[in-house]
């Protein structure tokens, strides 16, 4: 809890330096909670590979983005080719977000990444992945 207050602290400040009194502090809800299934990766549907290194390469298969009260888990599904074998692993996230303005500010329990995402202000998400878009949609 007290990371969580750390956390929208350093928010709060990012968001009165840079927006508009109407922009501040918007209700962590505030219609974007929901799941969100990514659908693409750069304008390209999945499968996304990600690595590649000769005949040996990874590849997002699937992911999704649970979004509730404060709160957020993802379960991504990725394929791993190495030497002809193929394995399938789950990578599962859980942490904490708030929302300023149309950015939902993230903070990952497992690794304690902080990310961003962009609302719409509708049905999509959109990430960056290493300087490429990745669009959520729910």
């Amino acid at each position: 809890m007290r990371r969580l207050a750390l956390v929208l602290a350093s928010f709060a400040v990012f968001a009165i330096a840079g927006c508009d009194s109407e922009e501040i502090a918007a209700p962590v809800g505030d219609g974007v909670e929901g799941r969100y299934t990514l659908r693409t990766v750069n304008g390209q549907p999945l499968p996304f590979t990600f690595f590649e290194m000769g005949a040996d390469h990874a590849e997002i298969v699937s992911d999704t983005f649970d979004i509730h009260e404060g709160v957020y888990t993802s379960v991504t599904r990725i394929r791993r080719t190495t030497n002809n074998v193929v394995r399938s692993e789950t990578v599962a996230d859980a942490g904490e977000w708030a929302r300023v303005g149309a950015t939902l500010h993230f903070l990952s329990h497992v690794n304690g990444a902080m990310f961003q995402a962009r609302s719409d202000g509708r049905n999509t998400l959109t990430f960056d992945i290493d300087g490429l878009p990745a669009v959520y949609q729910r």
